[in-house]
This record gives structure tokens, C-alpha cells and sequence, in this order.
């Protein structure tokens, strides 16, 4: 469904327009893979470099962009602490039903779903386990990938989802046509960009709605 490409193109935007960002790879390796000039191919990353690896690296895509990889050794807590320690923004793509999505506490958290019914059940049944859900109301629903019947689904979604967001899947994402996050970005699509304009737009909204409850007091969020 394009989660860890989403979870790149999120973390490579936010660099872009001068934020600190962290990208906590913890899906399997390949939004980190993007985020540092590759593709989950392994092209542009050889040997050591394409794999599990712990610690942080700088990415040579953009300024401000780090990686950090969780190897199944790690403690994710104090890799998560010690990532997120300097950045302004820390994006942790997680495995589908982590363990993690239930015990950490996230500013807010996006359930990447496509537009057809298995993924509509899929976050139905998501939102139905209350442990599940995320902390009060940062959450938000992205439909992924452009379908002729969209708005369709989006009215679908929209039952279940009090935020829902779409995204035009655009085939410079599929890194057939580009080399690499940066290059994508740069010759999305029209609709496409409007699209991760109005994503960008709602995560840092809610962003800062997180940032401004907890600064009254509000949830204590890790490492904060």
C-alpha cells in the first residue's frame, strides 16, 4: 500500500522545507533504504549499506534528513530516545500490527489504506480495538494511490475516519522513472503535488495541536 514509500516522501518534504527530521525505520528496511538514496531494490545501496544496521545516518538527499535502522537486537525505546533527541520531527515507520503501534506514545499516527475493501476492513477493524487507536484525537487516514472512484472511497473511509487525506499515487514513486526520493519529488505529477501539499499542511497542523495540549499539560510523549 506504499506505507514506507510515504513515510520517505513524508520525511524527505518536511527536510525540504527546513525541519530536523528523523526517520525511525522499523517496517523492514526500506522507507530507510529511500530516505538514504536507494530503492527497495537495493539500487544506489550495496553491501553493508542495504540491510539492518543500528545508530543514525545522514542522508545525502537533503539536509536535515536522518536514518536510523532497528536491528532485532536493539531496544527500540532507547533508540527511539537517542534519534529523536535533536530533531524536530521524528517519522517511525512501523511493520503492519507492530507491537510498537500499541505500547508507544506518537504526537500522531497515519494508517496508510488503499481504495478497496480489504484495506477498508482492515482499518475498520483498526478502529473497532480501542488499544489499537491512537492517543485522543492525532490520527489520521491517508488513501493511498490514484483509483478512477476515489472520492467513492473517500466517502467510505470518512464513516470510520474523522481525518481523512488522499494522496495521488504518482508513478515517479514507483522509481522505475527516478532514481531516487529527491528526483521523484521534483517531477511529481500536478495532482500529486497538490495532493502531498495538503498531507504536509495536515500533519504539521496536527503537529503543532499535539505539541500545543502537551505543552498544557497534556500526554508526556517520549523524550520529551
Amino acid at each position: 500500500m506504499g506505507k514506507s514509500t510515504l513515510a520517505c516522501l513524508l520525511a524527505y518534504a518536511l527536510s525540504q522545507e527546513g525541519f530536523s527530521v528523523v526517520l525511525l525505520d522499523l517496517g523492514g528496511g526500506d522507507s530507510g533504504t529511500l530516505c538514504l538514496g536507494g530503492t527497495p531494490s537495493g539500487r544506489g545501496l550495496t553491501g553493508r549499506e542495504h540491510g539492518y544496521w543500528e545508530g543514525l545516518r545522514e542522508s545525502p538527499l537533503s539536509s536535515g534528513l536522518r536514518v536510523a535502522y532497528a536491528a532485532p537486537s536493539s531496544s527500540w525505546e532507547e533508540l527511539h530516545l537517542e534519534a529523536i533527541r535533536d530533531a524536530e520531527v521524528a517519522i517511525v515507520d512501523t511493520a503492519p500490527c507492530s507491537q510498537h503501534c500499541k505500547e508507544a506514545l506518537f504526537d500522531l499516527r497515519i494508517f496508510v489504506a488503499l481504495p478497496n475493501w480489504l484495506s477498508w476492513h482492515a482499518y475498520r477493524r483498526w478502529v473497532e480495538k480501542p488499544e489499537d487507536r491512537t492517543q485522543g484525537d492525532s490520527s489520521l487516514l491517508v488513501i493511498n494511490m490514484y483509483h478512477p472512484l476515489l472520492g467513492d472511497w473517500k466517502r467510505r473511509y470518512a464513516v470510520l475516519a474523522r481525518r481523512v487525506a488522499t494522496l495521488s499515487y504518482d508513478p515517479a514513486l514507483a522509481f522505475i522513472y527516478t532514481r531516487d526520493v529527491a528526483e521523484a519529488y521534483l517531477v511529481l505529477s500536478g495532482r500529486t503535488k497538490r495532493d502531498l501539499r495538503d498531507l504536509l499542511d495536515a500533519v504539521k497542523s496536527l503537529l503543532q495541536g499535539a505539541h500545543n495540549s502537551d505543552s498544557r499539560g497534556g500526554v508526556s510523549l517520549p523524550g520529551r
